[in-house]
């Protein structure tokens, strides 16, 4: 039996606030973009690990989307 596990805080929250950013904010295009070329660069990186699930080095994604927000925000 596999089990999907969601974290409250680790994707719920983030997930609301992302959202309602999303709908405030006037800058979809950056924000889809962004979210667009994080998403395709961790999952490159992604691989599964038999017994732990799918595992990324742990400094990669936050290191990524902080570098490509500070490009898009220039």
């Amino acid at each position: 039996m596999t089990v999907v596990a969601i974290n409250v805080g680790g994707a719920v929250i983030p997930i609301l606030l992302s959202l309602y950013l999303f709908v405030r904010s006037r800058m979809y295009w950056r924000m889809l973009i962004g979210t667009a070329i994080v998403a395709a660069l961790v999952h490159s990186w992604a691989r599964i690990e038999p017994g732990l699930g799918i595992a990324v080095p742990i400094f990669l994604p936050p290191l990524i989307a902080a570098g490509v927000g500070l490009v898009l925000a220039l």
